[in-house]
């Protein structure tokens, strides 16, 4: 079985009210589709969008590694016997050099998805996926938005709720923390993300006030000048995402107080990258959470299939859909009982 062809598709979906991510705005998500088929018919889709203010790589500059390979992938055998997520290229063709984490995300992904097609994976194309989900809960200024908030986490049945803290004044968003976790009569497995805002003070502050509820972890509390060590002096476990790469290479021994790492589309090299770390990580016993970069519809769908393969039973970090004001764009995937239904 030959390869027949690769495009590259451009899509900009607007956002429902601006964001900001990195300190900069975003009205609108942009990124490429990567459509790769085959002799037979059949075309795997995937994504390569890197996001302003968080990732390093820009959309042009993913265009500019993927054009180029087109040519010299057309009439390339895919080699189906060697399919595996952790081999690069999944194994299916040749190693190509010069591409960024995100734009070989795209690329893998096209193959994972003309896989699962050819029937490699443990799925049908006819199956639906059923990923748990964390909720999403940004503490607002206006104290009057929590019932509407707290009615939307319910509604999708979460049970798991990320919440983001640093934002506002510590004694504000805490408030605002506690009313939630009430609203749902204290039941609510909470996940606290600071983004690297807090200094130790204000850590120990959250600490203090929280602690007698189910916090699962806390993601990066403290600014970079103090480290994820200094974090650990407070006994909540925490979870890596921004410093990650600090502790890529596979020798580096983890933090004790490590309970999850976040891995986002980047965070590795490509789709096989990101299951070698979450094979690595599964041996370990540490949890790995995927996370949405604001991703569209095929990026969602390749998170859904390694939460699927990896990590079945955590609550992903994919509730991200609601942020758009064209739902056309995901009318299959819905929320129901904290799980995203992600049609395959």
């Amino acid at each position: 079985m030959n390869l027949r062809d690769m495009q590259l598709f451009h899509y900009s979906i607007p956002f429902a009210a601006p964001i900001r991510v990195g300190g900069r705005t975003l009205d609108k998500r942009e990124g490429l589709q990567v459509a790769i088929s085959d002799d037979q018919g059949r075309t795997g889709w995937g994504e390569a969008a890197p996001l302003p203010g968080l990732d390093s790589i820009s959309l042009d500059q993913c265009q500019g590694e993927l054009r180029p390979i087109r040519k010299a992938l057309a009439g390339q055998t895919l080699n189906w016997n060697s399919f595996s997520l952790t081999a690069p290229m999944l194994g299916l063709l040749p190693g190509i050099m010069g591409l960024s984490a995100i734009s070989a995300f795209g690329l893998e992904s096209a193959l994972a998805w003309l896989g699962l097609c050819s029937g490699l994976w443990s799925i049908t194309a006819a199956d639906e996926l059923k990923i748990a989900v964390n909720g999403l809960f940004v503490p607002s200024p206006d104290p009057g938005r929590l019932p509407a908030q707290a009615k939307q986490l319910k509604a999708s049945g979460f049970s798991t709720v990320k919440i983001k803290i640093g934002r506002m004044d510590p004694r504000e968003e805490i408030r605002r923390i506690l009313e939630l976790n009430s609203l749902f009569d204290h039941k609510l497995t909470l996940r606290l993300d600071a983004n690297r805002t807090l200094d130790p003070a204000q850590y120990q502050a959250y600490y203090k006030a929280l602690k007698h509820l189910n916090v699962e972890y806390v993601e990066e509390p403290l600014r970079p000048e103090f480290g994820f060590f200094e974090a650990a002096q407070i006994p909540w476990p925490l979870a890596l995402d921004e410093s990650l790469e600090s502790y890529a290479i596979p020798d580096d021994p983890f933090p004790e107080s490590l309970g999850a790492v976040i891995l986002k589309p980047g965070s590795f090299q490509g789709v096989h990258g990101m299951a070698q770390a979450m094979e690595r990580f599964n041996k370990q016993g540490i949890k790995t959470v995927l996370s949405s970069s604001f991703n569209g519809a095929t990026g969602m769908s390749m998170l859904g299939l390694l939460a699927h393969h990896y990590a079945p039973e955590t609550a992903h970090g994919l509730d991200t859909l609601k942020y758009f004001s064209k739902q056309m764009f995901f009318h299959r995937m819905h929320i129901v009982d904290g799980r995203m239904q992600i049609p395959v």
